[in-house]
C-alpha cells in the first residue's frame, strides 16, 4: 500500500479532537446547514446492544466505534456491529485503542509496534467495511508529557509505515 494511502487512514486525535473531526464523518442532515446546531455522538466500550440502538438514535447522530479491544477490556463488542448501527441510521467516530507508554516500553521498539498497530487499524477497518480514506483516531489514554518512546510510537502509526 502507498505511503499516502495509509496516511489517509489514519490520524491521532487529542481529548477534544473526536467532536470536531468527526462532523465530517456524519451523515447529511436533512435540516438547513445554517440552522443546524450540530450532532451529538456516543462512546462505550461495550457495544450497547442492537436492542438499545433505536433509543440511542433518537438523541445521538454517531457512535465510537472500536476496531480493537477498548482501554481497560480483554475482548471487543463492537466487532462486526458497524452494518447494524449504520442501518439504524448512525455514523461513525472510528476508533483504535493505542498502547500506554508501559506496553511502548515493554516492547523495546516503539517504531516496531506503531507500525504493527497502524497496520492493524488498516486491516480492522477494511474487515469491518469501513470505506477508502475513513478517519481513524488513535485513542491515547494516558496524558502528561510525551515520552521519547510514545513519540516514536505515535508518529509512526501516523505514517503508517
Amino acid at each position: 500500500m502507498e505511503q499516502a494511502s495509509k496516511r489517509a487512514l489514519l490520524l491521532i486525535a487529542a481529548t477534544v479532537a473526536p467532536l470536531a473531526v468527526s462532523l465530517q464523518l456524519m451523515p447529511a442532515s436533512s435540516a438547513d446547514p445554517a440552522t443546524h446546531a450540530g450532532y451529538i455522538g456516543f462512546d462505550r466500550n461495550d457495544y450497547p446492544g442492537d436492542s438499545n440502538l433505536k433509543i440511542l438514535r433518537r438523541t445521538f447522530s454517531y457512535s465510537g466505534y472500536w476496531l480493537n479491544d477498548p482501554p481497560g477490556a480483554k475482548t471487543n463488542s463492537w466487532s462486526g456491529k458497524r452494518t447494524i448501527l449504520q442501518s439504524a441510521g448512525f455514523g461513525f467516530l472510528v476508533l483504535f485503542n493505542g498502547r500506554t507508554y508501559a506496553q511502548i516500553k515493554a516492547a523495546r521498539d516503539a517504531v516496531k509496534l506503531g507500525r504493527s498497530d497502524a497496520a492493524a487499524a488498516i486491516s480492522a477497518a477494511r474487515a469491518e467495511g469501513f470505506p477508502f480514506q475513513t478517519i481513524i483516531f488513535l485513542d491515547q489514554e494516558q496524558g502528561g508529557r510525551l515520552l521519547p518512546e510514545q513519540r516514536s510510537y505515535l508518529h509512526t502509526w501516523v505514517d503508517g509505515e
